[in-house]
């Protein structure tokens, strides 16, 4: 049996490197993987989801910039840099990302006005069927 419990022969650990330290780190670093993954797509799925499709593309980059430039960046310094986490640190601070950002963009949606928001939606809509109209009615003539 080999690295994480699995014998050598049938895992994929070693399907790139022979190199134990390698193995080692990625089964460590693994389940910070697997919660990531998750976390990743919830966040894609509520600011691409829902946020851009009700306009608030900008709420989204001020979120993401705040994330990235306050907390991100220093956690990357922190467990990186000052600690002897490496790879570990880098996911710690790709999991702490993603989870402010789903809290971010929760908040923002959950204090969302859905019937105000509906109607700036169809007005949208018809503005921009107006405007296709109008470009279509000036290349016919």
């Amino acid at each position: 049996s080999g690295s994480c419990g699995i014998p050598h022969q049938k895992t994929s650990h070693h399907l790139f490197t022979n190199d134990e330290n390698v193995v080692e780190m990625s089964c460590g670093t693994f389940w910070m993987l697997s919660l990531l993954l998750p976390l990743d797509h919830i966040q894609a799925m509520l600011s691409r989801g829902i946020l851009v499709p009700f306009g608030k593309q900008r709420y989204i980059a001020i979120s993401m910039g705040a994330v990235v430039s306050c907390i991100g960046l220093p956690i990357v310094a922190l467990t990186i840099f000052l600690t002897d986490l490496k790879v570990a640190g880098m996911y710690i601070c790709y999991l702490s990302y993603c989870c402010l950002l789903v809290i971010a963009f929760a908040l923002r949606i959950w204090k969302l006005n859905l019937e105000e928001e509906i109607s700036a939606a169809a007005v949208r809509v018809r503005e921009s069927t107006v405007e296709e109209e109008m470009g279509s009615e000036k290349r016919k003539s």
